[in-house]
């Protein structure tokens, strides 16, 4: 469950010369930390009573850019035949190799913002339970 600490005081913690004595960290690693009052990635401070909800998705593993360079690769087809094989092999082998990522969206203030991007859904998933427990908080804490 969650636990005290004091809070961070060197500048890549996000907090900076922090006056809160201490808090209660719902989740810490790395550059990210969830508390009842904040979320913060990278220096970036989000306040919890500011965040409307809070969602993970799965990004696209196909882009519009190389969705355009496999059509121009079927459009060359009839021209140039080795081209255009080389184009559709290239395109789908960025397709095969790419991985997968996830972003976590919070919706700030009434505007959706991609807040963190990682191949590891796990990890967002705990950042997201984190943020879901900081908001269930302040919602029973009125």
């Amino acid at each position: 469950m969650a636990t005290r600490h004091n809070p961070p005081t060197d500048f890549q913690s996000g907090f900076g010369d922090s006056k809160l004595t201490s808090f209660n960290s719902l989740f810490h690693e790395g550059n990210v930390w969830v508390s009842d009052d904040q979320f913060v990635n990278s220096g970036r401070h989000f306040p919890i009573k500011d965040i409307k909800s809070t969602k993970v998705i799965k990004g696209a593993t196909f882009t519009w850019d190389s969705i355009a360079v496999f059509l121009v690769g079927l459009a060359i087809l009839p021209f140039q035949l080795y081209v255009s094989l080389a184009v559709l092999a290239a395109t789908a082998y960025f397709w095969i190799s790419r991985k997968p990522y996830y972003v976590l969206i919070i919706d700030f203030k009434g505007s959706e913002i991609k807040a963190l991007k990682s191949p590891d859904g796990r990890y967002l998933t705990r950042i997201y339970d984190a943020i879901v427990q900081a908001l269930e908080a302040k919602r029973h804490s009125r």
